[in-house]
């Protein structure tokens, strides 16, 4: 017969057992759960910042062409048909952006000149392939195979005033770019590109057996874009692929070691199962004891997990206990401040600008929503400022872009320094800012305006001179002008812009406006097909001679009637084929259909001079 010490000690095994089993299985799972998920978040963050990355050497690239055909010792070098000098003029514009290609080609895309050598088919067949996309401004922009070596590539046309060739550089991506990358994320990165015959080349930051694993992978069937798990030698790898180029063959793959994201929570899973058989051990001189020492560190553990995997890294485990416990404390601790600090690094570059460290667009377009709904349940108003640098790009061409962006954040510093502590300053990109004023009317926004215009116009101390800028400026006001953030961004824009119109430093949003943008807008489009519709007439304005009074000569006056809208007043549409670049074509037609009206009443009348 089992005494009650037996069946009381083996009551509190089978509790402790009950009590224990689940919690461990609920710790391993939640942390499994919880490491592959931040795995999945470092790749899915990971894809963006390397698309951050290939855009701001794009921008690099992009810049570096542009001064490149600007160059006139490269014209002068061209023109008097000198291939040493052509060649040094153009590699010193790679060399100073540290490219890996820069190239000359002919106008249809053929090699002339190259930094590296290249295979003779590529030279036939890539370039060509890439000169026949332009973008709207002519360049060329593509991740493009040379063989099979990858290249990030930019290509610019070369006027004299036709285009008579390209100019191209472009950085590899190869091994160095994979560790930096590396560097930056702690991801594996591969670039793998494969040609048209099926040669594969294959850049990676893996380890050589796991590499050459991979390469056969990729050989054998091509892995299909976006998240999947990839099994290479005996190890799972977390992989996420981004097919580059314009025609495929060219891939970034981003992956990441099953085991190295398990392994922070190895220990802890080794922990906890010595604990649970210690505790039963000792539930038989003890139970009772060991069970509140045991489970509350467990517990502790398992709330922390759940706080991790919902994304809170605020917490913390700090002990002052020495034993296993304390141990596993401090390492999920340390493991949970790191996690924490890459993601705010990573999300500080995706909200924030590269060149000044104000919030970017994203930033702006997040912080009015939350003000628009703080502004619609308080009966609240702000104001936004949409600032322009004026003739940023002659700085630019003359001066150089570094110049360009230290005069960018010279005024980006004057502005913040400018305005309130809770106001809001941004860059939208390229040359222009934009301010959020919480709570200004109108006075207050035109007060602030006034006092940025005028800091901003002061002389900037660049060496080796001093700059004079100028901004124009847009101010659009809630609720009077938008009540949402894409219509107080566009009529920000449409305030900027008659600002600019009217050669003014400042101008505000007028109800109405929107109506007249569309016209103008829907007039530009429609002036553009005007005399292939017949919609475009002549009127003569005689010009009589008081002395003889005879008609000595007319005046021809062109006029449009359009179909919907009727007549429209050459003080309205003149401006704006002058606006679009139409206007030649109208003078053109003018020309033609006069020429042709006045030899036919020569013919059959006096001859009037026109």
């Amino acid at each position: 017969m089992r005494s009650y010490r037996t069946r009381l000690i083996l009551l509190l095994l089978v509790l402790v057992g009950v009590i224990q089993f689940p919690t461990l299985v609920a710790v391993y799972y939640a942390t499994r759960g919880n490491a592959l998920q931040q795995a999945d978040d470092r790749l899915t963050v990971g894809a963006r910042v390397f698309q951050r990355l290939l855009q701001s050497r794009e921008d690099q690239l992009r810049d570096a062409v542009r001064v490149a055909i600007s160059d006139p010792g490269l014209r002068e070098a061209m023109a008097a048909s000198g291939r040493d000098k052509v060649q040094a003029a153009l590699f010193s514009h790679g060399a100073r952006i540290r490219a890996d290609l820069t190239a000359l080609l002919d106008a249809e895309g053929r090699i002339s000149l190259s930094s590296i050598d290249l295979p003779a088919d590529a030279a036939r067949s890539v370039f060509p392939d890439l000169v026949s996309r332009p973008d709207r401004e002519g360049m060329v922009s593509a991740v493009g195979r040379t063989g099979s070596e990858p290249f990030q590539i930019v290509l610019a046309p070369l006027r004299s005033p036709q285009r008579v060739g390209w100019v191209g550089m472009g950085y590899a991506l190869d091994k160095a770019l994979a560790r930096e990358f590396r560097s930056l994320t702690g991801l594996e990165v591969t670039f793998a590109a494969s040609d048209p015959s099926g040669s594969l080349r294959v850049y990676s930051t893996l380890e050589d057996r796991a590499q050459a694993s991979l390469a056969s992978r990729l050989e054998a069937q091509h892995p299909p874009a976006g998240a999947s798990t990839m099994h290479l030698l005996d190890e799972d790898y977390l992989t996420q692929v981004m097919p580059l180029g314009l025609s495929g063959g060219i891939d970034a793959i981003l992956q990441i070691s099953r085991s190295d994201v398990m392994q922070p929570y190895a220990v802890l899973n080794r922990q906890l199962l010595v604990i649970s058989t210690l505790s039963f051990l000792a539930s038989l001189i003890g139970a009772w004891l060991l069970a509140g020492s045991v489970t509350r560190p467990v517990r502790q553990l398992a709330d922390a997990a759940n706080r991790v995997e919902r994304g809170d890294y605020l917490g913390t485990l700090a002990s002052n206990r020495t034993d296993e416990f304390g141990q596993l404390a401090r390492a999920f601790d340390g493991m949970q401040r790191g996690i924490a600090d890459r993601e705010r690094h990573i999300s500080h570059l995706a909200y924030h600008d590269a060149l000044t460290d104000l919030p970017n667009r994203v930033s702006v377009e997040r912080y009015m929503s939350k003000l628009l709904d703080q502004s619609r349940q308080r009966s609240g108003r702000f104001a936004v400022l949409v600032i322009d640098v004026n003739r940023l790009k002659e700085v630019n061409d003359t001066l150089g872009h570094a110049i360009g962006d230290r005069l960018l954040a010279y005024i980006g510093q004057r502005i913040r320094a400018t305005v309130r502590t809770d106001d809001m300053v941004a860059r939208l990109g390229g040359d222009e800012f934009l301010v959020v004023l919480p709570g200004a009317g109108q006075a207050l926004a035109e007060k602030l305006a006034t006092a940025i215009i005028n800091v901003s116009t002061e002389p900037v101390p660049l060496d080796p001179m001093n700059l004079y800028p100028e901004i124009s400026l847009g101010v659009v006001l809630y609720p009077d002008h938008a009540d949402n953030v894409d219509d107080m961004l566009r009529r920000a824009d449409i305030a900027l812009h008659d600002a600019k119109q009217a050669r003014a430093s400042m101008s505000t949003y007028s109800s109405g406006r929107d109506a007249m943008h569309l016209r103008r807008l829907s007039l530009i489009h429609d002036l553009r097909h005007a005399n292939k519709n017949n919609e475009l007439s002549i009127c003569y304005q005689p010009k009589l001679t008081l002395a003889s009074e005879h008609i000595a000569e007319v005046e021809a006056l062109v006029r449009w009637h359009h179909p919907v809208k009727g007549p429209i007043s050459p003080e309205e549409f003149i401006p704006l084929a002058e606006h679009a670049g139409s206007i030649g074509q109208i003078t053109n037609w003018m020309l033609r259909n006069v020429i042709r009206q006045c030899r036919a009443g020569r013919d059959e009348g006096p001859d009037i001079g026109v």
